[in-house]
C-alpha cells in the first residue's frame, strides 16, 4: 500500500467520523428539547399540586 492510498484512506474516514458527528450533535440537541419540555411538564404538574 503507497502512502498515497493510505492518505486517501485516512482522509476518508475522518469525512465520515466528521458526518458522525455532526449527527450526533444534531441528536443531542434533539434530546435537550426533550429534555426541557420533560423538565417544564414536571414543573407544571408539581406546582398543581402545590410543591413548589
Amino acid at each position: 500500500m503507497n502512502i498515497h492510498h493510505l492518505i486517501g484512506e485516512i482522509l476518508e474516514e475522518l469525512k465520515t467520523l466528521r458526518e458522525e458527528n455532526a449527527l450526533l450533535r444534531h441528536e443531542v440537541a434533539a434530546l435537550h428539547t426533550k429534555l426541557a419540555l420533560v423538565e417544564h411538564k414536571v414543573d407544571s404538574v408539581a406546582e398543581e399540586m402545590g410543591m413548589i
